[in-house]
Formats: C-alpha cells, sequence, structure tokens
C-alpha cells in the first residue's frame, strides 16, 4: 500500500514537472505572439503614413 502510495506521488510529481514546462512554453509563444502583432500593426501603420505621405505630394505637386 504504502509502495503504491509513494508510486503515485512520483508520477503527480513528474505530471506537474512537465504540465509546469508545458506552461512555460505556451507563455514563451504567447509573448512572441504578441511581439509579432505589435509588429505587424506597427508596419501597418508606416504603411498606412507612406501611403499618406505619397498622396499628399501628389496633391501638392498637381497644384
Amino acid at each position: 500500500m504504502l509502495e503504491i502510495a509513494i508510486e503515485d506521488r512520483k508520477e503527480s510529481q513528474s505530471e506537474r514537472a512537465r504540465l509546469g514546462e508545458y506552461n512555460s512554453r505556451l507563455q514563451e509563444l504567447y509573448e512572441n505572439a504578441q511581439y509579432n502583432l505589435r509588429y505587424l500593426e506597427e508596419k501597418e501603420e508606416y504603411s498606412r503614413n507612406l501611403e499618406a505621405k505619397k498622396a499628399y505630394y501628389n496633391l501638392s505637386y498637381r497644384r
């Protein structure tokens, strides 16, 4: 009976360690996704600003 309890405890500790590693990896992936999203949003904003500047200069040049 004691052996079964010890084995269960070892398995439980192993499972917690595995889940901790899994959680750490998920957190890392989430942070990378957030970073990539911010990068894409900034890139999109830069592109919009560049297009607006081009349009402004084209209109100014035509006058």
